[in-house]
């Protein structure tokens, strides 16, 4: 982390993201506990998993919540900014693993791939923390410096992508009898694709940062949307809502007649 000035001015583009992380960690924790207590009473470890991966990024919301609360206090983007950033990253890959370790209770564990995603996880973990991502700092600062930012991103993207694409083929390669089964499975993989989505957006703003030096792009507010889309089919999809249930099974039947 960076410490001591020069430090970016506090800019009115950070208040859609604000209001976005101080409506999205709640949700995320609310499902997380729900998706754990379901787990544990059923001993249906897929939840547990899920439910794991759920709190930790909302653990990483929080954090760059509170990031972006200390830039609207004090007016800039001062050191618990700087330490935010790549702290959420890092939380947020935890969750990612916990998303592969879901995988793995639904198809079995692959020792070759936990080693792989591993180990690249541990490479992305250090390029996200090296002070060479610039995180805060004016772009007058370091502009003609080398900057680790877009690759640190890409590293974080194309980890994410690899194994949200190695979960849904795997699971599009499951053989499910079950139409409501099938069909929550189904919205598990459209919430894949989400996140898919949500770290094209995030990998662009990366881009407009180190274009114009500037963050927070409609970009950023679009991949937070793709992550609430996540949250909301991956929950449905796995624990099929009492009150829920009975609609999806009538389009179904209808569907299938």
């Amino acid at each position: 982390m960076i410490v001591g000035g020069p430090y970016d001015p506090y800019t009115p583009r950070i208040i859609p993201v604000f209001i976005l992380y101080a409506i999205l960690f709640p949700v995320a924790f609310i499902l997380a506990f729900k998706l754990m207590r379901k787990g544990r009473q059923q001993g249906i470890k897929s939840a547990q998993y899920l439910g794991y991966s759920f709190l930790s990024f909302g653990a990483a919301i929080l954090i760059a919540f509170i990031g972006l609360l200390n830039v609207i206090i004090v007016g800039e983007f001062r050191e618990i900014y700087r330490l935010s950033v790549p702290l959420s990253y890092s939380i947020g890959m935890v969750g990612t693993l916990f998303l592969l370790l879901f995988g793995f209770s639904l198809f079995g564990f692959q020792k070759k791939m936990a080693v792989l995603f591993a180990v690249w996880t541990g490479i992305t973990f250090v390029l996200v923390n090296l002070d060479s991502n610039w995180y805060g700092v004016p772009h007058s600062t370091y502009a003609g410096q080398f900057s680790m930012r877009f690759y640190s991103s890409l590293s974080m993207m194309l980890l994410a992508v690899g194994i949200y694409l190695y979960l849904i083929s795997k699971i599009n390669s499951l053989q499910i009898d079950k139409p409501l089964v099938k069909f929550g499975y189904k919205l598990i993989v459209w919430s894949l694709i989400s996140l898919i989505f949500f770290w094209a957006c995030v990998t662009l703003d990366t881009v407009y940062i180190n274009i114009t030096g500037e963050g927070f792009s409609i970009f950023f507010d679009i991949a937070w949307i793709f992550g609430l889309i996540f949250w909301v089919l991956s929950y449905i999809g796995l624990t099929m809502p009492p009150k829920l249930k009975p609609y999806l099974e009538k389009r179904i039947l209808h569907n299938r007649t």
